[in-house]
């Protein structure tokens, strides 16, 4: 879900004519030219949709869920000169090659960190006081435990640095900000044009997740890959939720 905070941070980029969801990955990272397979066609749209064909980095043999890179160039490195899984454009595959580029592409263009970018024109407008950029910056003792199928470890105490999966925050502000960036509160008339070009809407209007990759337990609810639709509504609950029912809630890191 840090995916759709980028997202949100790149559709208004694109409002401010900054960004231009058309243009191919190599116009904003030309260094992955010859790299990347189709870097040269490959758009922004198609990484934010996942329409890229571009390996997904933890679907690498080389990638450590309870051990991960903590420099985002050595993680990138685990797909570079790696054949597409497919034709760009023409299908939809989860990867999250995706956003860390995305990330690079936002940091560029800003000339600062996207999370400070994020934390400006997103989570202090919405008063989101308990979302973070990084899981280092949230209390240890109020993360709630994490798991990857396929990984026997807690990876709760991993701080995952790679744009896309880094963030962290409590189920009721997940909520809120799911509910502001489709209520007008968050993305004004254009930018909400914009985001519903990049992403298809379902639920009364909240967006179809890709997938998660983890699983949350809080207060006995379980959010999975494949449980998506019952995630938007568990999330939209909590948003509703009166706030002191929540106070004593833990801290999710929201890939």
């Amino acid at each position: 879900m840090s995916k759709l905070y980028i997202a949100a941070a790149a559709t208004k980029l694109i409002g401010k004519g900054q960004l231009d969801s058309k243009k191919p990955l190599v116009q904003y990272l030309p260094e992955l030219r010859g790299k990347v397979e189709n870097a040269d066609r490959i758009t922004l749209e198609q990484l934010v949709q996942h329409h890229s064909g571009i390996p997904n980095f933890t679907d690498s043999p080389d990638f450590r869920w309870d051990k991960p890179f903590k420099n985002n160039e050595k993680t990138l490195e685990l797909v570079l000169n790696k054949p597409a899984r497919f034709e760009h454009g023409l299908r939809y595959e989860y990867s999250n090659t995706n956003y860390l580029l995305l990330g690079h592409i936002l940091d560029n263009t800003l000339g600062y960190s996207h999370h400070q970018y994020i934390e400006e024109a997103i989570l202090r407008p919405l008063q989101l006081k308990s979302t973070f950029s990084l899981l280092s910056q949230a209390n240890p003792e109020r993360v709630m435990s994490e798991y990857v199928v396929g990984c026997p470890h807690n990876v709760k105490g991993n701080d995952f640095i790679e744009p896309g999966t880094s963030m962290a925050a409590t189920a009721q502000e997940v909520g809120l900000f799911l509910t502001a960036l489709h209520n007008g509160s968050l993305l004004n008339n254009k930018e909400q044009s914009i985001y519903a070009g990049l992403y298809s809407f379902e639920l009364a209007g909240l967006p179809e997740f890709g997938s998660l990759l983890c699983r949350y337990r809080c207060c006995y609810h379980s959010v999975h890959e494949h449980q998506q639709r019952q995630s938007l509504e568990f999330f939209r609950n909590y948003a509703q939720a009166p706030s002191q029912d929540l106070r004593n809630h833990n801290t999710l890191h929201v890939p």
